[in-house]
C-alpha cells in the first residue's frame, strides 16, 4: 500500500486539490486532527443525537424487557443487514421484544443518518477551510438530506441480504433435514461452506466499492443510486487504499472503545448492567463523529485521486 505524502495539516489549509491526497495513516491521522479541532461542536451534532438515541433504547429496553435486556442496547443502525443479524438476539426474549427491536431500529436509521450527515456537512465545510460550517448548517442540511442518507443505508443492506440469501438457502435443507442423514448432512455442509465464503467475498468486495456512499450524498448533490454510483467510481483502482485505511480506522476505534470498556468496568459492581449501558454512551457521547469525518476525509481523497487521474489522461 503506497503512502502518499499528507501535506500541510488541516491549519495551514489546502490551496491545490492534490493536497487532499493521503496514504492509511495519513487519513487517519488527518481524521483525528479534524475532530479535535471542532471537538465540541461534533460533540454536538453527532455525539448528542447518539447519546440521546441509546439512552433511550436504554430506558425502552429496562422497563419493558427488564435489566436482563440492557446488554442488548448498541445505539444506532446503519444498515439493514446489521439489524437482521441482530434480530436473533431479541427473538429469544418473545415477540414482544422483537417488535419493539424493529421500531428502535427504524427510529435508529433517522437518527444514525441525522448524526452522521450532520457530521459529516461539518467535516466537508471545515476540511481544506479551517473554521468553515457551523453546528445550525450542518444540522439542517442532514435534516433536509435525511431521505437520501437513509435510502442508502437501505439500498446498501438490500444488496448485502441479496448476496447473502444464497447461504440461507443453502442451509435450508440442513435445517430442514428429518431425520438427519450423516453423508447429505456432509454433503451440504461443504455447499454451504464454499457459498458462505463465495458471498462474504462478495459482500466484502461490494462493501469497500460503496463505501463513500454516504459522503458522496453530502459532498455532491446526487440522489441515491447515483451517489453509489458515484462512489463505485471512485474507488475504482483504490480497493486497497480504501481498505486499508477502513482497517486502520477501524483498529484505532477499536482500540478506544476497549479502553473506554475497561475503564467503566468497575461500575458493575455498583450499577449492574447499567455498566455497559455507561460505557457506549461515552462512546456515542465522545467517538460517534470519527467514522462520519474519517468518511469526508477518505471521499476527499478519492475524489482528489479521480482529478489527478483526469488530468494525466488529457
Amino acid at each position: 500500500m503506497a503512502i502518499v505524502d499528507d501535506g500541510p495539516s488541516p491549519e495551514q489549509g489546502f490551496p491545490e486539490q492534490t493536497q487532499f491526497v493521503l496514504g492509511a495513516t495519513g487519513i487517519v491521522s488527518r481524521t483525528f486532527s479534524l475532530w479535535f479541532r471542532r471537538f465540541l461542536e461534533y460533540t454536538l451534532l453527532a455525539g448528542v443525537i447518539t447519546f440521546l438515541f441509546t439512552l433511550v433504547q436504554a430506558v425502552i429496553v429496562y422497563v419493558i424487557l427488564g435489566p436482563s435486556a440492557l446488554s442488548l442496547v448498541t445505539g444506532g443502525y446503519a444498515d439493514i443487514l446489521s439489524v437482521l443479524l441482530e434480530v436473533g438476539s431479541y427473538a429469544t426474549m418473545g415477540t414482544v421484544a422483537v417488535l419493539l427491536f424493529l421500531v428502535i431500529a427504524i427510529l435508529g436509521f433517522v437518527f444514525s443518518a441525522i448524526a452522521s450527515g450532520s457530521a459529516m456537512k461539518l467535516a466537508l465545510d471545515d476540511y481544506g477551510n479551517p473554521g468553515g460550517g457551523s453546528v445550525g448548517t450542518s444540522f439542517s442540511f442532514a435534516l433536509a438530506r435525511v431521505a437520501r442518507l437513509i435510502g442508502i443505508q437501505l439500498v446498501i443492506g438490500g444488496i448485502m441480504m441479496i448476496i447473502v440469501l444464497p447461504v440461507i438457502l443453502a442451509m435450508a435443507p440442513l435445517l430442514l433435514m428429518v431425520p438427519p442423514n450423516p453423508e447429505a448432512v456432509v454433503g451440504m455442509l461443504m455447499v454451504m461452506m464454499v457459498v458462505t465464503l463465495v458471498a462474504v467475498i462478495v459482500a466484502f468486495y461490494i462493501s469497500i466499492r460503496l463505501a463513500p456512499s454516504l459522503a458522496v450524498a453530502v459532498a455532491e448533490d446526487h440522489g441515491v443510486i447515483d451517489s453509489m454510483k458515484r462512489a463505485y467510481d471512485l474507488t475504482s483502482g483504490n480497493f486497497w487504499h480504501v481498505f486499508g485505511s477502513q482497517l486502520l480506522i477501524g483498529i484505532v476505534v477499536a482500540i478506544i472503545e476497549t479502553l473506554v470498556s475497561w475503564l467503566t468496568f468497575p461500575l458493575v459492581f455498583t450499577v449492574g448492567p447499567w455498566a455497559t449501558v455507561i460505557s457506549r454512551l461515552i462512546v456515542a457521547l465522545f467517538l460517534s463523529p470519527i467514522n462520519p469525518i474519517f468518511s469526508i476525509v477518505l471521499y476527499r481523497d478519492l475524489a482528489a485521486r479521480a482529478e489527478q487521474r483526469a488530468e494525466q489522461w488529457w
